[in-house]
């Protein structure tokens, strides 16, 4: 199958943040993301795009096998997950206490031979973006752009992505401060706090090697374990108001996106 150069993947929609912008640059949107309660408001709020068949959107979260299965809803949205992991993450972190339901799991493989192999698929589903890449293998086509939120909590599950990344045959990458994207200004667009942003090309940043990348992660990494969400100092109540404290004055929580494009584009 060829590949859709007219078709962008929005895997973890949310408040179709992400979904307003591929829309704007003339792309059709194959949006996905596992909270029901986000869908019905995306599909009252995008009736017209997905009218005019621009836009389709499907409830579901993506598994490693379809069927039944668990979504950690969030009181903060953007941090619903199917990750358990995550989901004591959050409550950790102060979003509140989770709401488990049960939604439809669906294989990424699935998608792409239901609605074809898209020019670029951002991932963005907290925790479980690497079933996405796993989906993929084996496959004769896949997406020349395509974007992840970066591991944070191990640095062996970032090299496994990485890892996975260049099984597949992506070969060069960016890593792209998404605490940041607010304040990327493509034409004639306004990003959210939480928006993946610009992606292939235009993403900020120069393109690296594999090994470049991982140079890039272990500064970050640093940070990480010094502030981040899984750091030492957030294991206890006594020592967490610390690290929250550090994360004030780093300017806000830090997470990056990992960028890659296969080898295959000239």
């Amino acid at each position: 199958m060829a590949i859709e150069t007219d078709l962008v993947y929005d895997i973890g929609m949310h408040v179709g943040e992400d979904t307003d912008y591929y829309l704007a640059k003339g792309y059709r949107v194959m949006a996905v993301d596992a909270s029901p309660a986000m869908c019905e408001a995306q599909s009252r709020r995008l009736a017209g795009p997905i009218a005019d068949g621009r836009l389709t959107i499907i409830n579901a979260a993506i598994a490693a096998e379809p069927g039944p299965v668990t979504f950690y809803d969030s009181p903060m949205t953007i941090w619903g997950t199917t990750d358990p992991e995550f989901a004591d993450r959050n409550e950790r972190c102060g979003a509140g206490a989770n709401t488990e339901i049960t939604v439809e799991g669906v294989e990424f493989g699935s998608l792409l031979d239901k609605y074809g192999t898209p020019h670029f698929a951002k991932v963005d589903i907290e925790g479980t973006d690497a079933l996405c890449l796993e989906g993929l293998r084996g496959r004769s086509e896949v997406p020349p752009y395509l974007s992840i939120e970066s591991e944070k909590r191990s640095w062996d599950r970032l090299l496994r992505e990485i890892d996975l990344f260049t099984e597949l045959g992506y070969d060069r990458f960016k890593v792209v401060p998404q605490h940041k994207t607010h304040r990327q200004r493509p034409a004639d667009f306004t990003f959210q706090k939480g928006a993946s942003g610009m992606f292939g090309e235009e993403a900020p940043g120069t393109w690296m090697t594999r090994d470049e990348t991982l140079r890039t992660f272990r500064r970050i990494f640093v940070i990480y374990r010094l502030a981040g969400d899984y750091c030492l100092l957030r294991r206890s109540r006594i020592t967490t108001p610390v690290a929250q404290a550090m994360t004030v004055l780093m300017g806000g929580a830090w997470w990056f996106d990992t960028h890659a494009r296969h080898s295959s584009v000239s």
